[in-house]
């Protein structure tokens, strides 16, 4: 299997599977671990994953919005209240 291909196919499982592990690639491609850490380093080093100990992240991170992680978290009128019981009686009595 060419060098390309391989990444190629790394590549893929990173993105699928959130997370690539040296040792289950160097199975699943059928090479030594020594080869797969190598062409972890190419990739890493062309920007395209980010090295780990032990495998490979993917660079990127979904972005979410303020308020898709306010409804994802159920912290909307729910979270007011649950702040409201904790506040001090002085605080309850003279809201802000």
């Amino acid at each position: 299997m060419l060098k390309e291909e391989r990444q190629a196919q790394i590549l893929n499982k990173l993105h699928t599977s959130g997370k690539v592990v040296v040792s289950q690639l160097a199975a699943d491609l059928q090479v030594s671990e020594d080869t797969v850490r190598r062409d972890l380093l190419d990739l890493d080093q062309k920007g395209m994953l980010k090295r780990v100990f032990g495998g490979a992240i993917p660079l990127e991170r979904p972005v979410i919005g303020f308020f898709d992680r306010e409804s994802a978290n159920g912290a909307g009128s729910a979270g007011g209240d649950r702040r409201q019981q904790h506040k001090p009686a002085v605080c309850q009595k003279y809201p802000f």
